[in-house]
């Protein structure tokens, strides 16, 4: 049974999707294990020690090895998931956001123009020249990748709102956050794992944000495709009541405000045709100068979103 790496962005819906795909609930899917994110404390540790302030090449030998040790504690994590499934002949479910898997010395090329050497985290043959994450071909090839997209308008304002308060420290400088977004917001990453996927013959799925919270039936057909009861996927739930939410970080619940408060699908969250121009507007009255940056991560990242949609799942 194929291993299921979903493969999202930040504001992309992700945990909707999820929600949906009920997993405690699926016979299918490997029970009381870490679901994502595993390597959030890696990102976190490089926003901390100023990963996006300048390249590698002017850190220190102690920062290096710290961003180092967490890459390989995700790493483990990763992998005490799937060795759970593996065990029980289940499959594992992991959601990570495409930026948490790149290389460092991928982005550090990408954000700095400074080539870098490679941080491979596995001990697998070295990735191929078109792999850009941090985990060798042969490792991937143990699970199968699947893609959530979601129209860059939608999820750039988004994390745009929400880094304001969830994600920063004020002593996080303007350039460090615009790297960040710059990157977190990049679909050609995206792209370029989705391409990965087609080469190492992984028949990848890819479903957009908009039929997740339109068309159920798509999101029971992809729940199919990788083996879950579609019968068991959900379109209504419980609101998160006030006792759970405050076993949450603040940061879990600003970032996850609408779904906890939510009790089903929102058709007010959808993208439908979007006017970039349009949108830029409100974007000015909202954001001010950060509007611009915004609509330049939505315009670079159009093509790829049209690439990926064009492959979309479909009911």
């Amino acid at each position: 049974m194929p291993h299921i790496l979903l493969v999202s962005y930040p504001r992309s819906a992700s945990n909707l999707l999820v929600q949906m795909l009920n997993l405690d609930e699926q016979p299918a899917v490997v029970k009381d294990t870490k679901r994502g994110y595993h390597f959030m404390p890696l990102a976190m540790l490089a926003m901390e020690q100023g990963f996006w302030e300048k390249p590698l090449s002017q850190w220190s030998a102690d920062k290096k090895e710290r961003l180092r040790q967490a890459q390989l504690e995700g790493f483990e994590a990763l992998e005490k998931t799937r060795a759970a499934a593996d065990g029980t002949g289940t499959m594992a479910f992991a959601k990570e956001h495409s930026v948490l898997l790149l290389d460092p010395g991928v982005m550090n090329e990408y954000t700095f123009g400074e080539k870098a050497e490679r941080w491979q985290v596995d001990d697998g043959e070295k990735q191929g020249e078109d792999n850009v994450t941090m985990l060798s071909d042969a490792y991937l090839s143990q699970w199968r990748l699947v893609f959530l997209i979601r129209h860059p308008a939608m999820s750039a304002a988004s994390l745009y709102r929400v880094t304001a308060d969830a994600v920063w420290q004020n002593n996080v400088d303007k350039a460090s956050k615009l790297n960040y977004m710059r990157n977190s917001n990049r679909l050609a990453w995206t792209r370029k794992l989705y391409d990965l996927a087609k080469e190492l013959n992984q028949d990848p799925l890819v479903i957009d944000a908009d039929d997740v919270i339109s068309e159920p039936d798509v999101v029971k057909k992809f729940a199919e495709k990788l083996g879950m009861d579609p019968t068991l996927v959900k379109t209504e739930w419980e609101p998160t009541s006030e006792e759970e939410l405050q076993k949450k970080t603040p940061r879990a619940q600003r970032m996850l405000s609408t779904l906890l408060a939510s009790s089903g699908l929102r058709r007010d969250k959808l993208a439908g045709d979007v006017d970039i121009a349009a949108e830029a507007a409100k974007w000015r009255d909202e954001f001010g100068e950060g509007a611009k940056d915004i609509e330049a991560y939505v315009r670079e990242s159009m093509p790829d979103y049209e690439y990926m949609r064009e492959r979309r799942l479909l009911a």
